[in-house]
């Protein structure tokens, strides 16, 4: 189970058996939306609750162990959850740009 936290800025797995926490990921940015999922990683948004014209980024950690991957940081804040196809992840920002990034 995998939930991002806003005040904190953290991404954090939890055991859906147990509730305990699996891993935490702190970045640095207020994270407001529902992960993406792929067979190895999340995908995530975040940015700046309090200002939205100051850069987010979508990041990516290894769903496993919460261990970074990959970031792209976009000019502005990015709270819209991104939507994963043929290894590419769309989402959207305060900039009014819809991106797609490429992973594999």
């Amino acid at each position: 189970l995998y939930t991002g936290g806003s005040d904190n800025r953290k991404m954090f797995a939890f055991d859906p058996q147990t509730g305990n926490i699996r891993w935490t990921f702190d970045a640095g940015l207020n994270i407001y939306t529902k992960p993406a999922i792929t067979s190895d990683a999340l995908l995530f948004t975040a940015g700046n609750a309090y200002n939205h014209g100051a850069p987010g980024a979508i990041f990516m950690v290894n769903k496993k162990s919460g261990a970074f991957i990959d970031k792209l940081e976009v000019s502005k804040a990015s709270f819209s959850s991104p939507a994963v196809s043929n290894q590419v992840a769309f989402f959207g920002a305060y900039d009014h740009f819809v991106y797609a990034v490429s992973f594999d």
